[in-house]
This record gives structure tokens, C-alpha cells and sequence, in this order.
């Protein structure tokens, strides 16, 4: 089973793990990290440590929230030092759902992608020409 790290600032992982419980469950194999009020030195030590209590051979997929930020960077600088981490920026409720989901049915890399893939197709821009018009609308 891939485990996950979710790596966010403030408590939007802790949300986002919440929030995905409530739908499907309690699920094994997740930690939440926040970077509130700690240097970035602890944040990678935090991380570290984190990764470092589950199995030598642990395939690991680290959930950060946005691509550059002081989250990213310290799953960077832990993601040197081993070979069975991968990073995954931009996470959601979808991603995680997905992650959930599909995590026993794909190696550590492609279900990364897969990952990616979903999230991006479960983001949608609604016009009001973009979709019929339901005929209850009115009625709301």
C-alpha cells in the first residue's frame, strides 16, 4: 500500500484529511504536517521524522499545497536523501479521494500522474451557457 504525507500550511491538510474521512472513512497510511509557526529546519526534520517511522521500503507520496512554497521546498531537501518519495503539488479533495481510492492499484510514480490527471479533470469553469438549463432552476 503507497502511504501519503500531507504537507500544508496552517490547517488545510488537517481539513482536507477531515473532510475526506467524513466521505469515505477512516484510511491507514496518512499523516498530516503543517509548517504553522515552525522554522523550515523543523518542518524537514518533522518530515523526515515522519517518513522514518513507517518502513525502510515504503513507497511514500508527499501532498504539499502549492509548488514553491516553504512546504515544497523541505520536501525537497528530504526527498534527496530518499528513493521511494514522491512530491505531489496542488492537493484537493479529489486528489484526495482518488489517492484513496485507486493507491493499491498503481505503482508509487504512476498513480502520481493519475493523481494529477483527476485532480485537474474534476476542476471545471460553469458559464451559464455551459451547461443546460436545469428546468427546476427557476423554481429554486
Amino acid at each position: 500500500m503507497i502511504k501519503g504525507i500531507i504537507l500544508t500550511h496552517g490547517d488545510l491538510g488537517r481539513s482536507l484529511i477531515n473532510t475526506t474521512q467524513k466521505i469515505i472513512g477512516e484510511m491507514p497510511g496518512i499523516k498530516v504536517l503543517s509548517n504553522e509557526q515552525i522554522s523550515m529546519k523543523d518542518l524537514v526534520i518533522n518530515l523526515d521524522s515522519a517518513i522514518r517511522d513507517w518502513e525502510d521500503n515504503e513507497q511514500i507520496l508527499v501532498f504539499i499545497d502549492f509548488f514553491g512554497g516553504s512546504c515544497w521546498h523541505a520536501a525537497r531537501i528530504v526527498q534527496k536523501n530518499c528513493n521511494n518519495l514522491v512530491l505531489i503539488s496542488g492537493v484537493n479533495l479529489p486528489m484526495m479521494l482518488a489517492f484513496f481510492s485507486k493507491r493499491n492499484s498503481y505503482r508509487l510514480t504512476e498513480l502520481a500522474e493519475y493523481l494529477k490527471e483527476s485532480s485537474a479533470k474534476a476542476t471545471l469553469v460553469v458559464t451559464d451557457s455551459s451547461f443546460p438549463k436545469d428546468e427546476n432552476e427557476d423554481e429554486a
